[in-house]
């Protein structure tokens, strides 16, 4: 009867097991990424190497088996190594380095003589190879590198081997040799240093060889590595190696470039290599190389050929200001120019060059581009004003030369005050060639586009002057638009040189004819200034004046100026009937226009004021119904909410029929509502639900009938508002899910938990099938519903105690765990990061609990001492699966700390780990220092 026993338990349990390897992963636990915990050291007690190595070598005189031997002797000899380090280092007393580094280099020579098989040798020839260095062995050190490399190519020294073999090769010249090592080194790739020092060797080794294509191959390979510091080059943010490293690394690639041609060696490297972000330090480093051999014009054509290559890139400009400041510096004026008019064109400020220059390059260079300009029109200039005859058309070559970068350097700098003298003297140059439409342009910009200069004035009357003279030259169908130009070409010199004698009789211009061309502001300023002259204006002229001021100050906003104005047309005009109709309108509208401003700065009550005021100034305007309305809700805006009901009352019963009628019942409710009125609101709400509206109008009132109810303490009522609400509206989802939200919390309130579950069933339940139309705020609701109807299974789970007949209990555990399991599958699929954590910790918990239950079930009675303990061990076989997934879900839970997420269930999760695997998770463990590099 004990064997029936024990074989049925091992049955059910290994069924469990299986069942357990069964089940998938929960959607969200198996997809995170796997990342290691960080685990807090745990202290030892200190002991001093000399003391290590004394037990150490005690051990070795016992008799122990050989691997114990091995061990024992390698780690002797790895800490007299490291003693001997400390003593040249000055830090260690005792036997001297020396003696130490001897000592290793025999212990190590007697490890890698005693068993050809043994695993680590590569190990042992590298700490070998690193003590005969330190000892001063140079040859039998790389002769011990030379074994290591031949034995061991997989092996993780392999590649400083290389590097330091090859190192050794290149000191003795054997430049072909250290090739094929530094080479050996670089196949090894990785990130390591010696990759990078191997490859910019290698293409030493290869340069010497003068396989100049070869080297610049591993040079350029080593500059990609190192983008980003050729990148901080000029920065401070190197260190000097590195920087070191980046100059000689472009120094020797451009020592090969002068073999293979110079600048043009680069472009057909380049070409047939692909672009490189860092190209610029080659072509400038190949520049430096030529001035410093005095090769002047080599030297400006590799700083001009990347600019050539690439005129937008950052440092385009700085290298042509160096061809430049190169050309100038070593005596070559014509070049300098050639170089100056190229670097004006390549950067016009409509070429491609300029808009693809980033801003500060831009900022940069513009400073040099002014003087440029200036050097290339004054250059011309002069040439075209030299006495004396010149060879045919060269003088209006000149002259075309001059215009040309005078305006080109006018469009570029258009509000300086130099610009203003060069503008003047380029329209006296147009005028003086009977291109007087060209001088009225130059004129006018020379007089009113730049800040105060001494040719201003003269330059204002001389425009006048090129409009008449241009005008006799014109048809008769084109002198009117031009004489009307002529006209604001007059009074722009009466507004701006009012002092001057010339300037007599400019005011007669129009102040209406500037308001119909669009000019409000400076017909206002007109207008007003006929107003205020001493001539004085007639009553006709008056209203002209002031009908523009008050248009013009409406079209500029100036609402308050534009009332007055229009009050005092409503005066001027007390006879003309008609004419008053129009001015009342735009007097109503100026009032509302002063609210509106009001409102959009955020002074609701203000604005009010002024919106309510159109009714009572224009009671006939034909904007009162929008006043009055806005003037309605900036009162509930400032929470003046009894005057606001008043205004909404009245406008209802003024406008029945007015399409703002819906809205102000939602407005009227709103206020009633805030001004303690409820059974007010609710009447308005009942008006709202049974007119005829929109469907989104009906949704809100629906949804504000609950509200209100539910506000008022009626549950039941808000029960079955939010109940026709969802059925009315179960689109759009987000809103029928919150209903949903609020029947759970409402039947909870009730004490009905049967009709709570059956709403928390119906979240879960419409989320999954929403598909597209679900939210995250449904998502959100769904999954704490799923979360509330799990935490009862995993209650009933734990409960449920393995008593005997274990069989019995067992099946019972099982099926509530699979249950529970489920339940929290579905909740922790919808993907809420509260909701994921604590589903995880539970299903954790679910699994440690079970393999416990296990461990702590009731024993079969009547067993022998033999018999209990064989089912003691059956127990803990089929328990330990169980708490290996409670691990793995526990540790899913923890890594969530990575992705930001650390709420309490991802620390209990931590906390449940430091119990199950403390070995991991309640210690740092100790590990051997391991040296990368030899010194």
């Amino acid at each position: 009867m004990k064997v029936l026993t024990l074989i049925l338990l091992l049955s059910l349990l290994q069924g469990c097991v299986s069942w357990l390897q069964r089940q998938p992963e929960p959607p969200t636990l198996a997809s995170l990424p796997s990342r290691e915990s960080a685990v807090e050291a745990t202290p030892v007690e200190a002991m001093t190497p000399e003391r290590v190595m004394e037990d150490y070598r005690a051990l070795l005189q016992q008799p122990a088996p050989p691997e114990l031997t091995h061990e024992a002797t390698r780690r002797l000899a790895d800490l007299q190594l490291g003693q001997g380090e400390r003593r040249l280092a000055g830090e260690a007393q005792g036997l001297s380095a020396e003696v130490l580094f001897d000592s290793a280099i025999k212990l190590y020579r007697q490890l890698l003589e005693q068993n050809d098989d043994i695993t680590g040798r590569d190990r042992l020839y590298y700490q070998q190879a690193r003590a005969e260095v330190l000892v001063g062995r140079l040859e039998a050190s790389q002769q011990t590198l030379d074994r290591l490399v031949r034995e061991h190519p997989e092996s993780l020294y392999f590649q400083e081997a290389q590097f330091r073999r090859g190192e050794w090769l290149f000191t003795r010249a054997d430049y072909a040799a250290a090739q094929r090592a530094y080479a050996a080194a670089v196949a090894a790739g990785g990130d390591s240093p010696f990759h990078q020092r191997a490859l910019f060797k290698l293409g030493w080794a290869l340069f010497k060889q003068q396989q100049f294509d070869a080297a610049l191959d591993a040079f350029v390979a080593l500059l990609d590595l190192r983008a980003d510091t050729l990148n901080r080059l000029d920065s401070k943010t190197l260190t000097p190696s590195d920087r070191e490293l980046m100059q000689d690394t472009l120094r020797v690639t451009s020592l090969c470039f002068t073999q293979q041609g110079g600048a043009g060696g680069i472009d057909r490297y380049f070409q047939s290599n692909g672009e490189r972000p860092w190209l610029h330090r080659v072509y400038r480093s190949l520049g430096n190389l030529y001035l410093k051999q005095e090769r002047v014009l080599d030297g400006a054509d590799a700083y001009l050929s990347f600019v050539r290559r690439s005129p937008s890139h950052p440092q385009a400009p700085s290298l042509q200001l160096l061809a430049i400041e190169s050309f100038q510096s070593h005596g070559f004026p014509g070049q300098a120019l050639a170089a100056k008019r190229e670097l004006a064109q390549r950067y016009r400020q409509d070429g491609e060059a300029w808009k693809g220059l980033e801003h500060e390059s831009r900022i940069a260079l513009t400073p040099h581009l002014r003087k440029y300009l200036r050097d290339l029109a004054s250059h011309y200039h002069a040439l075209a004003q030299q006495p004396g005859k010149v060879k045919k058309g060269q003088r209006d070559t000149w002259f075309s030369e001059s215009v040309v970068w005078y305006r080109h350097y006018l469009s570029r700098f258009p509000g300086e005050a130099q610009s203003g003298r060069i503008n003047f003297l380029l329209a006296e140059l147009q005028f003086e060639r009977g291109e007087f439409g060209q001088a009225v342009v130059e004129y006018q910009r020379t007089a009113y586009d730049y800040p105060p200069h001494k040719d201003a004035a003269e330059a204002g009357y001389a425009a006048l002057l090129a409009f008449d003279r241009q005008k006799s030259l014109l048809p008769e169908v084109q002198r009117q638009a031009w004489q009307r130009q002529g006209a604001e070409s007059g009074l722009r010199f009466a507004d701006r040189f009012p002092a001057d004698k010339r300037t007599a009789g400019v005011l007669s211009r129009s102040a209406q004819q500037l308001f119909q061309l669009g000019h409000y502001g400076q017909a206002r300023k007109v207008a007003q200034r006929s107003l205020e002259g001493k001539t004085g204006l007639d009553v006709k002229g008056q209203r002209v004046s002031w009908a523009v001021a008050a248009h013009a100050a409406f079209e500029l906003a100036d609402y308050a100026e534009a009332e007055t104005g229009y009050n005092k047309l409503l005066q001027l005009s007390a006879g003309d009937k008609a004419g008053q109709g129009t001015i009342r309108e735009k007097l109503a509208a100026a009032i509302y226009q002063q609210g509106r401003i009001l409102s959009e700065k955020g002074e609701a009550a203000a604005a009010a004021q002024h919106y309510l005021r159109v009714g009572r100034v224009v009671p006939d305007a034909s904007i009162r119904t929008t006043a009055e309305y806005d003037g309605a809700a900036s009162l509930i805006a400032a929470g003046q909410w009894g005057t606001a009901t008043g205004v909404l009352e009245g406008f209802r019963q003024r406008y029945p029929e007015h399409e703002l009628t819906i809205d102000v019942e939602r407005k009227l409710a709103l206020a009633y509502l805030q001004n303690g009125q409820p059974l007010e609101a609710a009447a308005v709400f009942a008006r709202v639900a049974v007119a005829p509206l929109a469907t989104e109008v009906q949704q809100q009132a629906a949804w504000q009938a609950a509200e209100l109810y539910q506000k008022a303490g009626s549950d039941k009522r808000a029960v079955t508002a939010f109940k026709i609400y969802i059925k009315r509206f179960p689109q759009p989802l987000e809103p029928a899910m919150e209903a949903r939200q609020q029947l759970v919390e409402l039947y909870q309130r009730l004490h009905e938990p049967a009709k709570r579950d059956y709403w928390l069933r119906q979240l879960v339940a419409v989320e999954r099938k929403a598909g597209a139309a679900g939210s995250e705020r449904s998502r959100y609701l769904a999954a704490q519903a799923a979360l509330r109807l799990a935490e009862p299974e995993y209650t009933a789970f734990v409960k449920i105690s393995l008593k005997r007949p274990l069989a019995r209990s067992l099946k019972r555990k099982k099926r509530q765990m699979q249950r529970a399991i489920k339940a929290y599958d579905l909740a922790a699929g919808f993907a809420q990061a509260d909701v994921t954590t604590l589903a995880t910790f539970r299903l954790a918990e679910i699994y440690r609990l079970f393999g416990e239950s296990l461990l702590t079930s009731e024993r079969p009675a009547g067993l022998s001492a033999e018999e209990l303990e064989q089912y003691e061990l059956l127990l803990e076989e089929q328990a330990y699966p169980f708490e290996e997934k409670a691990i793995e879900a526990h540790e899913q839970n923890a890594r969530r700390a990575a992705q930001g997420v650390y709420d309490d269930w991802v620390r209990q999760s931590f906390s449940q780990l430091a119990q199950l695997n403390p070995a991991r998770y309640a210690k740092q463990e100790q590990g051997e220092r391991v040296f990368n590099e030899m010194r």
